[in-house]
């Protein structure tokens, strides 16, 4: 059957297995099956303990050419379902997320599509601990609505809030 697709459920405890991706590879090699029709499917639930290990054998699944399929997709756990239920003001970005879009653009791109997602729920973008002119900007462009961190507010004394919040009145810079 020429384009006939297998999609295979790989339970968590199988998966996490260190050899399960070799054994995998090697039934299939032995049948001398088309890796490229096979997809694997993960529930999401698996991203969320031991996530290194796992990115490393997913990777090593996509390179020998699987198809990768995240199942259970804005499932129960999801941070997706949670905009969905919860009423939030805020969604702020940590400053891991802030120096991965710096190395990859794919993760810039994943930011900001959660950017305009937050704006669609009317909640306020916020990139933290920005600490550069660069990051300011790199914000800025990719549509985060506040960003504090030092390099817009020194850190000080907490007896001094009450003037500086006189002086300075929060608002967006858009």
């Amino acid at each position: 059957i020429k384009y006939l697709e297998v999609s295979v459920a790989l339970p968590k405890l199988s998966f996490l297995n260190a050899d399960h991706v070799n054994d995998i590879l090697s039934n299939l090699d032995e049948l001398k099956i088309d890796r490229s029709r096979f997809r694997l499917e993960l529930s999401e639930r698996l991203f969320l303990e031991g996530q290194e290990e796992n990115a490393i054998a997913i990777n090593d699944l996509s390179a020998a050419g699987f198809g990768i399929v995240v199942d259970d997709f804005n499932g129960s756990f999801s941070s997706l379902k949670a905009l969905e239920k919860m009423r939030f003001s805020f969604l702020r970005f940590g400053p891991e997320v802030i120096r991965q879009c710096r190395d990859s653009i794919s993760f810039k791109n994943l930011l900001k599509a959660f950017i305009d997602l937050a704006r669609s729920k009317k909640i306020t973008s916020i990139a933290g601990h920005i600490e550069s002119e660069v990051e300011l900007g790199s914000v800025r462009e990719w549509g985060c609505d506040r960003a504090p961190g030092l390099y817009m507010q020194k850190l000080a004394p907490a007896s001094t809030m009450g003037v500086i919040l006189q002086v300075y009145p929060v608002k967006d810079w858009a």
